[in-house]
């Protein structure tokens, strides 16, 4: 059975939309930030926007989705095997965008030649409770896509994203990311938006799709399945993504069951370098030891959380999204953990603090809304300051 979640949303009475008070002061020349890079759309604050994006809706006939390639579906059905993705493909709609001058930064040394650029979307199931209702039901329910860019494509889309900026005559360089402050401000008939969904239409094909990875909620026995579908040159690859080598990996699990103090990740097909994986004996372990095996889980959930060090599409799915939950859990029960943790990635430049209205129990790679609130995963966070850098330093103006 699936859990059905009630998103209660108010659009608000004011007919020029909702203001952020954060952006009161205008600049005649606004740059691009790392709330570029890492696009939510405010669903809270317009619910009618759901109306002005793009879908899946489609994906499962003979005609398919321009989105996706032929045969994506297929793939995750067949993998997920439960529930499947066509029952609800059509309320899928457009939740986030990113843009990646680097996706491969952890393998390569940055350069134009030897980075590979990305437009990554993440497609939500949510839709109105009734047609002209303001309250929108949703499930966690996502599909990632990834579509591959030039680097000439990647400077075409910079180009348009700074005009867009300047048009929009505000700086947000201080601003926490959330919910993107011009989307909220300028509403449904956002230039900016539009500015977006442009390039959204032009390289989000099967083309330019590179991997989709999926998630769902199936409510049994608390698990939620996860895979990941490679694409290449528009067809879906049948075997595991090469990133994974000679490993067969389709399908992950988080289950909710507790296991040596944490939740943890049941696998279907586990992965060398899961830091779940540690000693089921840590009781029989002598306190030194048991110290150190949790100050190195501890770290590798910072790892997890730097764009410089780990690549979320070259380590497990599951791992990437429980880093933040077993770190507060772990610290929580073991307060002097916290202290001397390495491999946390600071940006002096950008504001990389999760805003503290947002869910502590829910943090994964996600950037989307959902239950009334916005989820923003300090990975987004770190790389969308990441991205901004490395897009100035590889496409200057």
């Amino acid at each position: 059975m699936r859990s059905v979640l009630i998103l209660a949303l108010f659009l608000l009475c004011s007919c020029s939309g909702p203001q952020n008070s954060s952006l009161k002061t205008e600049h005649s020349n606004a740059k691009l930030s790392n709330l570029d890079f890492a696009i939510l759309i405010p669903y809270l604050e317009w619910p009618d926007l759901i109306d002005r994006v793009p879908s899946l809706k489609g994906a499962d006939t003979p005609e398919g989705s321009p989105y996706l390639a032929a045969g994506t579906l297929l793939a995750i059905d067949g993998r997920l095997r439960f529930p499947k993705f066509d029952s609800q493909i059509d309320n899928l709609h457009l939740s986030a965008i990113r843009f990646q001058p680097c996706a491969n930064l952890v393998e390569v040394k940055p350069s134009i030649e030897s980075c590979i650029p990305e437009m990554r979307i993440v497609w939500q199931s949510i839709e109105r409770d009734e047609p002209s209702s303001k309250e929108i039901v949703g499930l966690d329910r996502n599909i990632h896509t990834s579509y591959k860019l030039s680097s000439e494509e990647f400077r075409k889309i910079l180009s348009e994203l700074r005009a867009l900026k300047a048009a929009s005559n505000f700086d947000d360089t201080n601003l926490p990311l959330y919910a993107h402050p011009i989307l909220i401000k300028e509403g449904l008939e956002s230039p900016y938006l539009a500015g977006l969904l442009k390039i959204v239409n032009r390289y989000g094909n099967a083309a330019h799709l590179s991997s989709v990875a999926a998630q769902v909620n199936a409510s049994i026995s608390g698990r939620w399945p996860m895979t990941v579908v490679g694409v290449r040159d528009g067809q879906v690859l049948n075997g595991p993504l090469p990133i994974f080598g000679d490993q067969n990996v389709f399908v992950q699990e988080l289950s909710s069951f507790d296991v040596t103090e944490i939740d943890a990740p049941d696998f279907i097909a586990p992965i060398k370098d899961d830091i779940f994986i540690f000693p089921r004996d840590i009781a029989d372990l002598t306190p030194d030891n048991q110290t150190i095996v949790r100050e190195n889980i501890v770290n590798a959930t910072h790892r997890f959380e730097n764009p410089l060090l780990e690549n979320p599409n070259t380590v497990d799915c599951a791992s990437c999204h429980m880093a933040r939950i077993v770190r507060e859990r772990f610290i929580d029960r073991f307060p002097e953990l916290e202290a001397g943790a390495k491999d946390i990635y600071q940006n002096p430049k950008w504001n990389l603090i999760r805003k503290d209205e947002l869910s502590t129990t829910h943090a994964s790679l996600q950037l989307f809304s959902f239950m009334g609130e916005y989820f923003v995963s300090q990975r987004v966070i770190n790389e969308s300051a990441l991205d901004v850098d490395m897009a100035k330093a590889l496409y200057p103006e």
